[in-house]
């Protein structure tokens, strides 16, 4: 174990090298989408309606997660450790401006539409959190290492240049090719999501310039441009628009209207090009097209497994990440409290599977009367807090001892 003269001398030796050395030579950290039509920024791939909504399907279920802190006691119980006030700033209000639900849906959206996340964590002289306090990435100028991998961050502020410890900054992020920095997903996705794109553009372009009526007049003579204007202005007054949907046409001059037949094989291909397209998209997100909203093999059944699959392949790995990190830079490796998500909301079936799973856990024991109604918001009954068990499962001592009576073989 180093002391205190030690390590303050072994810091002012050691030696720091930019991250950039660890790339090495004409490696770049991304790789730019290529392509006219690719996808370059977060606002031109947010325009694509199934990139929003996997965006938002990870905003919402973030956001939406509480974080609780809890301390484990040495028999490894654990408890809720709200008398903490580091319990109510992760809890509800991690800075002054933000929310906890505004500042996940913040980390979600920077995590799928730019490199890294980076909080930075504000601490007493005592070591208590005041708050976590987001950087944007472009902020970051530089990044050190030393040669034992230990980090600091160079961040430009309005007063200059910052420097960060590896302990202050929580980092975050979606892919990365060295575990240093992260890289953009729309450096990889870009150019497919342009394909999306371009189906959007050409179907935009065809309908502006296609010319689509919903029928024509048909008459046996020669009619005059007086005669024409007439009937023009007569049809416009009387039944173009919603607000004349499902009137009957009354044609002037002997006139005759046939209608038009205003679904195409071009419009089929348009819609179908649009759909064969979320897939892929949703490749890239981590996501089923279910959860972009494609539901043309959604069954009642298929949507449920979704939302558990969701939760074990999409979203549980980056609450792994998050709590890992978190944890590390707020309370330490190796101490005793630490936050955790509460998923128990988010796994949660419909009204009839949760009460068959209370009902198995409360007969079995292993869930409290009281645990099951706190979780439905309810207050505590008596005797809620003493677990039950299933005596037909007991042997026979065991019941003689719980019924006080002599052995009922006897």
């Amino acid at each position: 174990m180093l002391t205190g003269v030690q390590q303050w001398v072994r810091r002012r030796a050691i030696q720091w090298f930019p991250s950039s050395i660890f790339y090495g030579p004409g490696q770049p950290i991304g790789i730019p989408p290529s392509g006219p039509s690719a996808v370059r920024t977060p606002d031109e791939a947010l325009t694509l309606s199934p990139f929003w909504a996997g965006v938002r399907k990870y905003q919402s279920a973030l956001g939406s997660l509480p974080l609780v802190t809890y301390q484990r006691d040495a028999n490894g119980d654990r408890k809720r450790l709200e008398s903490s006030p580091t319990y109510w700033i992760l809890h509800d209000r991690p800075n002054p401006i933000q929310s906890r639900a505004a500042l996940f849906e913040w980390v979600a959206l920077q995590l799928f539409t730019e490199r890294e996340v980076l909080l930075h964590v504000r601490l007493t002289g005592t070591g208590y959190l005041v708050g976590l306090y987001p950087i944007h990435c472009s902020k970051v100028v530089n990044v050190l290492i030393d040669d034992d991998w230990n980090r600091a961050w160079v961040v430009s502020t309005p007063e200059g240049v910052e420097v960060y410890r590896e302990d202050e900054i929580i980092h975050l992020y979606l892919f990365s090719r060295d575990g240093i920095r992260g890289t953009r997903l729309l450096d990889y996705a870009g150019s497919s999501l342009g394909l999306h794109r371009q189906v959007q553009e050409s179907a935009g372009a065809f309908y502006e310039n296609a010319v689509r009526p919903s029928g024509y007049l048909k008459y046996s003579g020669t009619l005059d441009a007086a005669a024409v204007k007439q009937i023009k202005e007569h049809f416009l007054a009387d039944y173009a628009g919603t607000g004349n949907r499902g009137k009957l046409p009354v044609t002037m001059q002997n006139g005759e209207f046939l209608p038009l037949n205003n679904t195409n094989a071009d419009d089929a291909k348009i819609i179908e090009a649009l759909s064969t397209s979320v897939p892929d998209i949703a490749r890239w997100l981590g996501l089923s097209p279910l959860s972009l909203g494609d539901l043309s093999r959604g069954t009642y059944s298929n949507l449920g497994a979704d939302r558990q699959a969701f939760y074990g392949d999409s979203l549980r790995p980056l609450l792994e990440k998050t709590e890992l990190e978190f944890n590390a830079k707020i309370f330490g490796v190796t101490s005793s409290v630490y936050c955790e998500f509460d998923v128990n909301g988010l796994l949660r079936g419909d009204p009839q599977q949760q009460a068959d799973v209370a009902n198995v856990g409360i007969q079995n024991g292993t869930v409290l009367v009281n645990e099951q109604r706190a979780w439905l918001n309810l207050p505590p009954v008596d005797g809620g807090d003493v677990p039950r068990i299933p005596l037909n499962m007991g042997s026979a001592t065991d019941l003689t001892q719980i019924s006080g009576k002599g052995d009922p073989t006897a």
